[in-house]
């Protein structure tokens, strides 16, 4: 390698040894809508942890992990969920890459942001099983509201976050729950409710997102059961026709947005 060579006649970068380490790591923002609250609203959801070693103790962070030797960044995230979490079966979608050299007090450290959306059991299953070091909190325009005396997300954790609700809202936007918050069947009230948790009460009215959405949802002839109220029919996604392309759905206007609720 480079020591067969004089270092007189070596070119700069001809060795690895000649650039500085970093270590690399991955955080995963897992996200999750609620079940309703007593106002019949839903509210969007992280999932938390509680360090527990020697380095920022009693402080809670996106989960996270060290890129192992010749570990794959998306090995390393379903890893990640794994061992902080016990989610397993997922695959963590990248988003960006945090790379202030100072951002970690512990040496130069960049990480591959991600996010994995799942359904409302599997976030609470997770923190039924380690509820003193795990948890749920609510996302509020990008912001987290924690239960602990606590304000920030530490080493610019805040930017996955914030990343992480761009790709749901960027979703969710133009199709009906694309992520399965809500499982196979659902009503539209139901379906309403999530959507309002991602994109905010006022993006659209019920019925301007029932107008967008019906064409690409199907009645499954059953009729929601326990619901206060006239029933409601239940639906599904519809199966998409190959030879026909869904149409795209239009941003709201003016004249759609909800003005009472």
């Amino acid at each position: 390698m480079s020591q067969d060579l004089p270092e007189s006649s070596r070119e700069p970068g001809f060795d690895l040894e000649d650039f500085p380490g970093v270590h690399m790591a991955v955080d995963v923002a897992v996200m999750t809508v609620g079940e309703p609250n007593e106002w019949g609203e839903r509210q969007l959801m992280t999932l938390l942890v509680k360090r527990t070693g020697e380095f920022e103790p009693g402080t809670w962070v996106i989960p996270g992990r060290f890129v192992r030797y010749r570990e794959r960044l998306k090995d390393a995230a379903k890893i990640c969920l794994k061992e902080k979490v016990g989610i397993t079966g997922v695959n963590p979608r990248q988003l960006n890459v945090l790379d202030e050299p100072d951002r970690d007090p512990r040496g130069w450290t960049m990480s591959v942001g991600h996010v994995v959306p799942v359904p409302f059991y599997v976030a609470l299953k997770a923190v039924g099983e380690s509820p003193m070091t795990r948890d749920l909190a609510v996302v509020t325009e990008k912001r987290i509201e924690f239960r602990s005396e606590q304000q920030t997300l530490p080493r610019s954790q805040q930017k996955i976050l914030d990343y992480a609700v761009n790709y749901l809202r960027s979703r969710y936007a133009s199709r009906p729950d694309p992520k399965g918050f809500l499982g196979e069947k659902f009503t539209l009230s139901e379906l309403y409710e999530v959507h309002a948790a991602i994109l905010g009460q006022k993006f659209w009215s019920r019925d301007a997102m029932r107008r967008n959405f019906l064409p690409f949802l199907e009645d499954t002839g059953e009729i929601s059961k326990g619901s206060v109220g006239k029933p409601a029919v239940v639906y599904r996604h519809r199966e998409r026709d190959p030879l026909t392309t869904p149409r795209r759905v239009q941003i709201p206007s003016s004249s759609q947005i909800a003005t009472e609720y």
